[in-house]
């Protein structure tokens, strides 16, 4: 009688993901988890990531350089053509990167567009009631 039977299986060395991704990337660490009948296999755990490109927020950087900010809408025109050339070469994730930098320079030139504005009015309405008080 053969006592092939009772021999434990051969190890299992390949290491193929477990479902097909076609689109999505995958990252993550690698693990082990234990199969029945068989030593622990490494299994890379992953968080879908989606290779969507990011924004420039080109358009965006112009018009905060135009109404709001001229010297920190510059610097999200830099920003904003940098992510604009990473995702032409396909680095996304330095397109990411200028991307999250001019957003947030945007931002910045809005909030001192709006901050001036507010300074502006305040300081117009003052002049206007003092010479409303005093008769002049």
């Amino acid at each position: 009688m053969d006592n092939t039977d009772d021999a434990p299986p051969p190890p299992y060395t390949e290491r193929r993901p477990l479902l097909p991704s076609s689109k999505p990337q995958s990252t993550g660490v690698h693990t082990a988890i234990p199969i029945y009948g068989a030593s622990f296999i490494p299994i890379k755990q992953s968080t879908i990531q989606h290779t969507r490109e990011p924004r420039d927020y080109l358009t965006l950087s112009i018009l905060s350089t135009i109404f709001c900010c001229c010297s920190i809408g510059i610097l999200a025109i830099v920003k904003s053509s940098r992510a604009r050339e990473a995702n032409l070469i396909g680095d996304y994730e330095e397109a990411h990167k200028y991307s999250r930098w001019a957003l947030m320079y945007n931002c910045l030139a809005a909030a001192f567009g709006v901050i001036t504005l507010l300074i502006v009015i305040a300081m117009v309405l003052i002049v206007y009631c003092d010479s409303c008080f005093t008769g002049s």
